[in-house]
């Protein structure tokens, strides 16, 4: 039945059997209102020009063959700037 409550595979709360979107954590369950990003593998609307997930454009194709639940690029954090500051570990105690 469409009003069976059954676990969103995202966040597994209890939605209704029939939902579009899930309540809890808002993302698209439809396979008739939504598509998989091809570079994030996450549901996007069929209309969507960018992914609201990695901000990859979805009007151009993706670039080789991204395999399912594949990483997204990030850039790698560079060296700290002279006004961060990195912070020293705490020492560990050794108890005897």
């Amino acid at each position: 039945m469409a009003n069976d409550l059954v676990k969103c595979p995202n966040c597994a709360e209890s939605i209704k059997g029939d939902a579009i979107v899930c309540r809890f954590c808002q993302r698209g369950l439809s396979p008739k209102h939504f598509k998989k990003c091809p570079f994030c593998a996450e549901m996007v609307r069929h209309a969507a020009q960018k992914c609201r997930y990695c901000q990859s454009s979805l009007s151009e194709p993706p670039q080789g063959r991204p395999g399912a639940g594949s990483r997204v690029p990030r850039p790698s954090p560079g060296p700290l700037k002279s006004t961060e500051v990195a912070l020293a570990l705490p020492e560990s105690q050794d108890e005897t």
